[in-house]
């Protein structure tokens, strides 16, 4: 029986990246989507391994049933991305090394513990939004700025997304409604750190050429979402996971249409 993640959000860091690829770039051809297919193979067989790495930890039996699914799907999409990659794209096999780096060292920080860090969060989207650059490289035959200046994108939209949520559903409801604007951008800090981080590299890419001059809208509504998220509190009673998981939906599919358009209206 495969088992199939069950964060709706991981699915959306693997599909939009992807999709935003495809429209940006505005090609097509079936060698990227056998691409987009392995990545999800893949992506399916990251999740049984890191359930079977919890139960290590956790000293509970292995699963080998999992396991073996895992290798299976691991395997089978190594072996597209080898087709595809001698088939016309030579240097794919650099992203098929970034991205054994990035689970590994993901698979290492599940273990001890430290996937929830900040650190061990950025490194599950950097794996997660890899469909990105390796789709913008398949499409394109070329590794050129609008490679890095996606990936980046989705790095930052994505990553920002969790930090939201987790201020949203671990931290506000945990706190009194009665707070100062202060208080609340202090309680809010490691949100608004990660969009600070996330202007001002926007702004360095624009100024190199890295992104075209109207990327910046497309983290006008992250701006937006953040401060009015961090002064309107969220509490226990007002909590409703489902619709802030809709809300988070509706905010990716817009993220996604502005990109799009900013890659094509220079």
């Amino acid at each position: 029986m495969i088992n199939f993640p069950k964060q709706h959000g991981a699915w959306a860091m693997v599909i939009l990246p992807g999709l935003i690829s495809f429209f940006a770039v505005w090609r097509f051809n079936w060698l990227a989507v056998l691409l987009f297919f392995a990545a999800f193979l893949v992506f399916i067989a990251h999740y049984n391994f890191s359930e079977n790495i919890k139960n290590l930890r956790r000293k509970k039996s292995l699963n080998f049933s999992q396991l073996g699914l895992g290798f299976g799907l691991t395997i089978f999409g190594i072996c597209i991305g080898i087709f595809v990659m001698l088939e016309k794209l030579p240097t794919l096999w650099i992203f098929g090394v970034i991205a054994t780096v990035l689970f590994v060292l993901h698979f290492v920080l599940i273990y001890i513990r430290k996937e929830m860090t900040v650190f061990g969060e950025m490194v599950g989207v950097a794996g997660l939004t890899l469909t990105s650059p390796m789709l913008v490289y398949a499409l394109q035959n070329a590794c050129d700025e609008r490679l890095y200046g996606l990936w980046f994108l989705n790095i930052a939209y994505f990553s920002g997304t969790i930090f939201f949520v987790k201020l949203k559903i671990r931290i506000q409801p945990n706190v009194k409604n009665a707070l100062t604007n202060s208080q609340k951008i202090k309680i809010g800090q490691q949100t608004i750190i990660h969009l600070i981080m996330t202007i001002g590299f926007v702004i360095w890419m624009n100024w190199t050429g890295i992104l075209p001059k109207i990327a910046f809208i497309t983290i006008l509504p992250m701006i937006w979402k953040t401060i009015v998220g961090i002064l309107k509190i969220t509490d226990k009673k007002s909590l409703d996971i489902r619709k802030l998981g809709f809300s988070e939906l509706r905010h990716a599919i817009g993220f996604s249409i502005l990109v799009i358009l900013s890659f094509h209206v220079l």
